[in-house]
Parts: structure tokens; C-alpha cells; sequence
């Protein structure tokens, strides 16, 4: 399900320091260029704070550390694939 549509209707709504799981929503979407329209968006709209820069999700990541493993992830996927 793509939920593309629902977020650009909402962006201007969202507050990603109100809700700073909203970073990590996007890490694994990082390559779609859409999501990142939306994202860049969202952080026009409220930039974000040191303290929602440096939330960590489950794992102990912060929002850009979570980009950069799901990064590497996908790219190492994507040569396994080729």
C-alpha cells in the first residue's frame, strides 16, 4: 500500500517534532522520490530540534543513522539481486 497520497495531504498538518517517529517512517522509502518531496516538506514546515535529530528509534538509531543502514541494506540487497 502506497500511503504517498495521505502524507502529501497531510504535510502541511504534521509537526515531524511532535511526532519524531515520523523520521523513521521514511527510511526505507529514502529512494522514492516523492517521499522525499514530502519529507523535505516536512522539515521545511517545523525544522527539526536537536532532541527530535537525536531520538532514537527501537534499535538505538538516531532518524539519520536508521537512512544510512537502510541505505546500505538496499544497496547491498540490490547487488545480491543484480
Amino acid at each position: 500500500m502506497d500511503n504517498a497520497p495521505l502524507l502529501e495531504f497531510l504535510k502541511d498538518k504534521v509537526s515531524i517534532n511532535n511526532e519524531p517517529d515520523l523520521f523513521f517512517a521514511f527510511k526505507d522509502k529514502i529512494f522514492n522520490v516523492e517521499y522525499q518531496k514530502i519529507l523535505e516538506q516536512l522539515i521545511a514546515n517545523d525544522p527539526p530540534t536537536k532532541e527530535t535529530i537525536n531520538y532514537l528509534d527501537k534499535n538505538g538509531l538516531t532518524p539519520f543513522l536508521a537512512y544510512i543502514q537502510s541505505f546500505t541494506t538496499n544497496y547491498n540487497g540490490l547487488l545480491t539481486t543484480i
